[in-house]
């Protein structure tokens, strides 16, 4: 008799709960710096003004704010240079930089790991099949700018291996798609064998943390979302060169990241930011620029904002 009570009131207190958050809508809970209304009319192909921007335009009635409807970096905003290092003491590493959360390039790191090895069409054409001589069936996408939540759409792997890939991504009708993004730890793949562990990385919570190891490539010209990872990443530009843009993990609110359909992505177009639409973005602080050349490497630290521009060519990155 004791325990009845008790039970009842715990269910009615429940009910009464369950009444108050049913009342509540998602975009209640949401942050209240909320997107504002663009004056232009945007699609998948571009922006446009509506009628009534350009007619204010016409009359000289538009202020301007700086890198307004222009690429993501130091266009909206101040930004200091990624420091450069050459080290291969891991322990040092370690501590100072993994530890310490910070962007940081490692000269020489790349170049390293694949031995001075130049990966040349001629040479990836060697390994483009797996050790039993079947296609490798790697990853291959069809969209180089990314600005949404989505990777898609794929080439058909019956179609599409490695080896055909090597053969096309630089023809005129392909150089503008084609973008490979494919793990190189895939049994059998002979491109995995051609990449060691960097000795920054020799330490061994350094080395036990290595789960993965992706191959990033494509012609140039290729740029990725504003996001970022829920793990360290280490980058590797095997080929080719490299911009990225790093933003600090508290500046998240900033991003406009709660009216994003997807965690760890903005719903800011890196190709063309809107200040209208999202004002707060040019008040970030704290942001950086890496500048890579083949041969280097770079340290992604957990939480890190980064936009990246592909320049031209191959990208290689293991995953910590």
């Amino acid at each position: 008799m004791n325990g009845a009570p008790s039970r009842a009131c715990g269910i009615g207190t429940m009910l009464l709960l369950a009444a108050v958050f049913s009342a509540l809508r998602y975009e209640e809970t949401l942050p209240r710096f909320r997107p504002g209304r663009s004056t232009r009319q945007c699609h998948v192909h571009g922006c446009e003004r509506t009628a009534e921007t350009a007619e204010l335009a016409r009359k000289g009635k538009c202020a301007r704010r700086r890198g307004h409807m222009e690429p993501m970096g130091f266009q909206q905003v101040d930004m200091t240079e990624v420091p450069r290092v050459s080290t291969t003491d891991s322990v040092g590493f370690y501590e100072k930089y993994v530890a310490g959360a910070e962007p940081i390039i490692l000269a020489g790191a790349a170049k390293e790991a694949t031995n001075g090895v130049e990966w040349t069409d001629d040479f990836l054409l060697r390994a483009c099949r797996k050790d039993n001589g079947q296609p490798w069936r790697a990853i291959i996408e069809v969209n180089k700018v990314i600005v949404s939540n989505t990777r898609y759409p794929l080439l058909n792997p019956a179609d599409w291996d490695f080896c055909h890939f090597v053969l096309n991504y630089t023809k005129p009708e392909f150089s503008d798609s084609m973008y490979l993004v494919s793990p190189l730890t895939d049994e059998g793949v002979k491109l995995g064998r051609h990449v060691a562990l960097p000795s920054v990385l020799r330490c061994a919570e350094l080395h036990e943390s290595v789960h993965d190891t992706r191959m990033w490539m494509s012609s140039g010209n290729t740029s990725s979302s504003l996001h970022f990872d829920t793990h360290e990443n280490l980058m590797l530009q095997v080929v080719g060169s490299k911009t990225l843009y790093f933003w600090p993990p508290a500046s998240s609110h900033l991003t406009y990241m709660d009216y994003h359909n997807r965690f760890g992505l903005s719903p800011v177009n890196p190709d063309r930011v809107d200040l209208e639409r999202f004002p707060l973005f040019a008040h970030l602080k704290g942001g950086r620029v890496a500048h890579l050349h083949a041969g280097d490497a770079l340290l992604i630290p957990d939480g890190w904002w980064h936009q990246v521009r592909i320049n031209s060519l191959a990208a290689l990155q293991p995953y910590p």
